[in-house]
């Protein structure tokens, strides 16, 4: 499966909250395959599983809001009985989700922590 950012597991894909997520996916692949979130708020249409797979030489564009605070996520193929064959071999990678406006947290301190 290739795209700009779902090439290797070493890709990061940014993305802003309040801002929409869409990409246009193919699958290279000479079996089919399909792909599936995690952290990220996820419309059912939008996420590989149990959506039926991705054929190979065919594409498909998924797209949706980024609606979650920042925070880091993953996503990864999920093709019944080969999870793990395309995660071993780099169908996944990273997201980071961020808000536009920059936020302060507070230090942890012993007299926050357990309020």
């Amino acid at each position: 499966m290739a795209t700009e950012s779902y090439t290797t597991s070493g890709d990061v894909t940014r993305v802003h909250r309040g801002e929409e997520f869409r990409r246009r996916l193919r699958n290279a692949l000479d079996e089919e395959t399909n792909f599936h979130w995690h952290g990220l708020a996820v419309p059912t249409e939008a996420d590989g599983e149990p959506k039926p797979p991705l054929l190979p030489g065919r594409s498909c564009e998924i797209s949706f809001p980024i609606r979650q605070r920042a925070g880091s996520n993953w996503h990864h193929p999920h093709p019944h009985g080969a999870t793990a064959v395309h995660g071993w071999n780099g169908l996944g990678g990273a997201s980071s989700s961020r808000t536009k406006k920059k936020t302060h947290w507070a230090c942890h301190r012993a007299e926050t922590e357990f309020s």
